[in-house]
């Protein structure tokens, strides 16, 4: 009979999968929350809030059906655990449809503030120059947000086709997930460089008292991005280290929950940090509030 470490197999998965459990616990908090202040927000704000939540949700039951099979189902027979079922695919989409939406409204929120981020409005060739170049970094952060989606609708389509989780080791699944892993770094670090560069010149161009304010949101734009960066990185490390090990999927699991708790964070912070604004008598214009404020890293 084929020796099976259980503990190796699923023991480092099953602890992050415990740790997406208490991020989606927080998730709830951060969602009823909002839904307490987000009387002035837009429709398609809500909508998205709300979208979140759902493919959250839908994304813990798959992962409680998942736990299901492991703890239950192959309680008697641990070579089941070998068998991939239909729970891990389903997640992975979902987490990538999560990525999707956040990502589309950083990089629209990073667009906006590029034509606040100084005075070029009286100046018709810095103004044409600065569309430019905001529309060539528009288009590069789309491609890698685009490639993306598509490494992990790939890897989707690999775990309903397959049927052992050995076979997602084979050439056509390395390309999918490590592609998958590699450009959800590089576009974290692209978007939150972005964002901590136009932050910065807003900071100069708004009033004293709101700097401490900016580099409050500098500072979580920051460990927010390091955050899901690691989490990416680590996906990549165990995927390619411990192919007999399914740690890597827990990794996958805990990415979407931390871009999703980021997201209603930021959202829920805009008050406090208005407040603040207010409370050090600063003049805050509407695109400040609803821009640098609700536009954080994940």
């Amino acid at each position: 009979m084929l020796d099976i470490s259980i503990p190796h197999i699923i023991g480092g998965s099953s602890i992050l999968m415990a740790l997406s459990f208490v991020l989606y616990g927080t998730t709830i908090v951060q969602f009823f929350t909002y839904w307490l202040n987000c009387s002035k927000d837009s429709y398609l704000l809500k909508g998205m809030v709300v979208a979140l939540f759902v493919l959250e949700t839908a994304g813990a039951a798959f992962a409680i059906a998942d736990i299901y099979h492991i703890v239950i189902t192959s309680f008697d027979n641990p070579l089941l655990l070998l068998f991939v079922t239909r729970s891990p695919a389903f997640i992975v989409m979902l987490e990538h449809l999560t990525v999707l939406i956040v990502q589309s409204f950083y990089i629209h929120r990073i667009w906006i503030s590029k034509f606040m981020a100084g005075n070029i409005h009286d100046q018709p060739l810095l103004r044409s120059t600065c569309i430019f170049s905001n529309f060539s970094n528009l288009c590069t952060q789309s491609i890698l947000l685009a490639i993306r989606f598509a490494f992990g609708l790939a890897a989707t389509a690999y775990l309903f086709r397959f049927t052992i989780w050995t076979q997602f080791h084979s050439r056509g699944p390395e390309v999918a997930v490590n592609g998958d892993d590699v450009v959800s770094a590089l576009l974290d670090a692209v978007v939150a460089s972005a964002m901590i560069y136009y932050l910065s010149k807003r900071r100069s161009a708004v009033s004293t008292s709101t700097n401490g304010v900016v580099r409050w949101i500098l500072a979580y734009s920051i460990n927010t991005g390091a955050m899901s960066f690691i989490v990416a990185l680590g996906a990549v490390i165990s995927y390619t280290t411990m192919p007999d090990s399914l740690l890597f999927a827990g990794f996958f699991v805990l990415l979407g929950r931390l871009y999703v708790n980021s997201f209603l964070g930021t959202l829920n912070a805009r008050p406090m940090l208005q407040a603040r604004m207010v409370g050090n008598e600063a003049v805050v214009d509407d695109s400040f509030e609803l821009g640098d404020v609700s536009h954080l890293r994940a």
